[in-house]
């Protein structure tokens, strides 16, 4: 076919709304660029929305609270205080990196890198409709992200079925109190921490729940536990799984705390589950886990 400069005005016009419709098109259906998931959140929304992403934090449980999808995605070893190694994530060279405020102190030497770096996750168990929607609108199909963002809050509504006035309320909701690890000096669990929510999601009254602290846990005294007068004690220490028997017994026989309600009915549980301890999109399932196996008020 002979070129003709006449028509050369109009075939470059043609090319341009080719090309803006091709933008158009992969705007709807989300960002093509290369994004790294340090969080179990981000990761599984990632996944929930179509997106795969180049690489994923690697999880202290292992690959349990990641979604299928995810399989095969190169796994980042995180280590305080800033997380993931810069060599490996400059060899990747992601346009994006999703991480959260725990890791917070190597975000700038990420961005020097010339990498965006965003905190997107959920920091409370009401939240978690919200940032599914941020991170889906952000990177994936809107069409995807709307469904994961009802299949949320169905969950999360089911889960907390009669925690509230309708339909069928808790009589009387427990006083909880959540340890953050084993010690002479515990931290608890406040409000505004993802732990705390989920046992306020879950019917719990949570104690601690009054006080200010950054990072979402504060140091108390033995006195403020006897005071408070927990009627559960649910731990959550760091450590190896087979020593939970042993940080039980040690929480239940801890004569400092032993004219609480909880040690004297026996009501005093150690957990390891990651779910309380850092956000995941599977909210409901974390709440009825806690509602069954310590309020016990499913």
């Amino acid at each position: 076919m002979r070129f003709n400069a006449k028509s050369f005005p109009a075939l470059l016009a043609l090319l341009v709304l080719a090309a803006a419709l091709v933008a158009g098109s992969a705007g709807a259906t989300g960002s093509k660029k290369r994004v790294v998931a340090l969080t179990p959140f981000s990761a599984n929304t990632l996944a929930g929305v179509g997106v795969k992403p180049v690489a994923i934090g690697a999880m202290a449980i292992g690959k349990k609270g990641y979604s299928p999808r995810l399989k095969g995605v190169k796994q980042l070893p995180l280590s305080h205080p800033n997380g993931p190694n810069m060599e490996q994530i400059a060899q990747i060279d992601p346009d994006t990196v999703l991480t959260s405020a725990e890791w917070r102190k190597g975000s700038q030497t990420m961005r020097d890198l010339a990498i965006n770096v965003r905190e997107m996750d959920a920091t409370t168990a009401t939240a978690v409709p919200a940032k599914i929607r941020a991170i889906g609108y952000a990177f994936g199909s809107k069409k995807a992200t709307d469904k994961l963002v009802a299949q949320a809050k169905s969950e999360y509504a089911f889960a907390t079925k009669g925690t509230k006035k309708s339909p069928h309320p808790i009589k009387q909701r427990p006083k909880v109190l959540m340890v953050l690890g084993v010690g002479r000096s515990p931290y608890v669990f406040l409000g505004s921490s993802w732990g705390g929510s989920i046992a306020k999601a879950a019917g719990a009254s949570l104690l601690g729940g009054e006080l200010r602290g950054s990072g979402g846990f504060v140091k108390v005294s033995d006195e403020y536990v006897v005071a408070q007068n927990p009627d559960v004690i649910l731990a959550v220490p760091h450590g190896n799984a087979k020593d939970l028997a042993a940080i039980r017994e040690h929480l239940l026989t801890n004569p400092a705390w032993s004219t609480t309600n909880a040690v004297k009915n026996g009501k005093v549980f150690a957990t390891m589950d990651d779910a309380l301890l850092q956000p995941n999109i599977d909210v409901g399932d974390t709440i009825k886990r806690v509602r069954i196996d310590f309020l016990k008020n499913w």
